[in-house]
């Protein structure tokens, strides 16, 4: 889990998501599709969606994956906090 001040440090997502990516992306989709839908079908609401931390992460544990490895992003909110958060946007 990441947190803090460390939800708006790209590089430190970056590092992280590669770091991550070399350690969990070593099977098919195929060999961990059992444990991939108990942890999705598990998931609940449990506060701010820091959805671009997320995806920045994501996308560099990907990149550590096979070719085709694709990010899947699911949400149950609005981005509002971390990188790209729209938590300052107004809407006249």
């Amino acid at each position: 889990m990441i947190g803090g001040d460390k939800l708006m440090d790209y590089d430190f997502l970056m590092k992280n998501g590669h770091e991550q990516g070399a350690k969990r992306m070593t099977k098919t989709i195929k060999e961990s599709q059992k444990q991939l839908t108990d942890r999705l079908m598990s998931l609940e609401e449990t506060g701010p969606t820091a959805l671009g931390p997320a995806l920045a992460t994501g996308v560099a544990m990907a990149a550590e994956g096979a070719t085709g490895s694709q990010v899947v992003l699911c949400t149950d909110g609005l981005a509002n906090i971390g990188i790209g958060s729209f938590d300052e946007v107004t809407d006249d």
